[in-house]
């Protein structure tokens, strides 16, 4: 059988170059436009690399400028070392006031006890009660101190009391106790705080808000006192930007309450405060 071989036809020599011309073009117009696509995506990259860059460096910044400015915020900050601390809560649940005062002249090296301060020199009157005409009476708590400190049944005393008390025991020394009133706590730190002396305040425990609580008749002028609940006397040794520091006798020493909360209580109670300072 016959096999008959076909020959590839060749095409002519002009459409071949025509062709050739065609792929030359059209490889050109793709080098082209992958140069012109790498170019654009380099510039993208530089540009973001850029500000990839630039927003590092403002958070860095920005980082390094919050550190200082919290330095810079807990940068004042004094704090009395050396203050010695006592609790009240076993011996003496309602006594923070003579507790707080011996802290203030253990401080000092007087050599004085809890006990003895109340036995000798706090001025101590009736607690209320009821008298047999149905009313209730008890003694003034800016002139003594309601019942016993070491009861359950005692109650408080305002800073002339305690005052009065103190001047009793620093009598014939060359310190003296001064009532400070009206007198913001901060002012109270700039001057007292800052030169190592710390003060007794007036305020409530743990600086929670106050409101009214019993009433009674004061015999020697016959008006009637209401009692300010959750009274309550504490040692400041300290201060910074945001927190006052006290040696609190109902909870631990050189604790830290917040500033706007403690000016509360303080002014709740009349913003009242002693200071033992050294007689000229």
């Amino acid at each position: 059988m016959d096999v008959q071989i076909r020959k590839k036809r060749r095409l002519p020599r002009q459409i071949r170059r025509k062709y050739r011309s065609l792929l030359l073009v059209k490889w050109l117009f793709l080098a082209g436009f992958t140069l012109i696509i790498v170019s654009l995506c380099s510039t993208v990259l530089r540009q973001r690399g850029h500000t990839i860059s630039r927003n590092f460096t403002e958070i860095a910044a920005g980082s390094h400028s919050s550190a200082e400015s919290t330095t810079a915020k807990h940068a004042t900050k004094k704090i009395i070392s050396n203050v010695p601390y006592i609790n009240q809560t076993d011996s003496y649940p309602n006594g923070c006031e003579s507790v707080t005062a011996v802290m203030a002249l253990k401080y000092l090296n007087f050599p004085i006890t809890v006990d003895e301060f109340i036995n000798k020199y706090l001025d101590m009157g009736e607690a209320p009660h009821y008298a047999s005409d149905g009313c209730r009476y008890g003694c003034d708590p800016w002139k003594q101190y309601p019942g016993d400190p070491r009861s359950e049944n005692g109650w408080g005393c305002f800073a002339p009391v305690i005052a009065n008390s103190l001047n009793a025991y620093l009598h014939g020394t060359s310190y003296t106790a001064i009532t400070l009133e009206k007198i913001p706590l901060q002012d109270i730190c700039t001057t007292y705080i800052e030169a190592d002396q710390p003060v007794l305040i007036w305020a409530t425990t743990d600086m929670r808000e106050t409101s009214s609580g019993s009433s009674w008749i004061v015999p020697e002028t016959e008006e009637l006192f209401t009692w300010t609940k959750y009274l309550h006397c504490l040692l400041l040794v300290g201060y910074d930007d945001e927190y006052y520091y006290f040696h609190d006798p109902l909870r631990s020493a050189a604790l830290a309450y917040d500033k706007g909360i403690t000016e509360t209580a303080y002014q709740a109670m009349g913003e009242q405060a002693i200071v033992i300072c050294k007689t000229k």
